[in-house]
């Protein structure tokens, strides 16, 4: 099974051979700064990177097995997150998470007023170990 951080590396490579810097997380995601006025053309570049990158599989697709690891990985940031000072709430039961098909990770639950500068330290020091 591809990981999230694959088709992010695809669209990254894409990305480069526009000429925009962009860096890729575990997660996939992708993320790049584009100078003033050149926004849409990075927001046209990317969405074309992304519609080149395989499609990844639905929530319901994964393998039972990779949803406990990837469930497992953001408990275990989660603790992180709390040794490190954050106030989160419980995180949900592995079988509340799959009803909601994995729509909570530990960074869901950060304070809305927590720092820029902490919630990067966070990410930093907590990142999420994907399978």
């Amino acid at each position: 099974m591809s990981r999230p951080a694959d088709a992010g590396a695809i669209v990254q490579q894409c990305m480069l051979e526009r000429g925009w810097e962009v860096t890729v997380s575990e997660d996939g995601s992708v993320d790049g700064f584009a100078p003033t006025g050149q926004e849409l053309q990075y927001e046209a570049d990317s969405n074309e990177c992304w519609a080149s990158a395989p499609a990844q599989p639905t929530f319901d697709e994964s393998p039972e097995e990779y949803r406990r690891q990837v469930y497992d990985a953001f408990v275990s940031t989660r603790a992180c997150q709390l040794e490190h000072g954050a106030a989160l709430p419980a995180a949900p039961s592995y079988e509340a998470w799959t009803e909601i098909k994995g729509q909570w990770n530990p960074s869901s639950d950060l304070p809305p007023d927590m720092g820029n500068q902490q919630v990067l330290a966070l990410e930093r020091d907590c990142p999420v170990a994907y399978p």
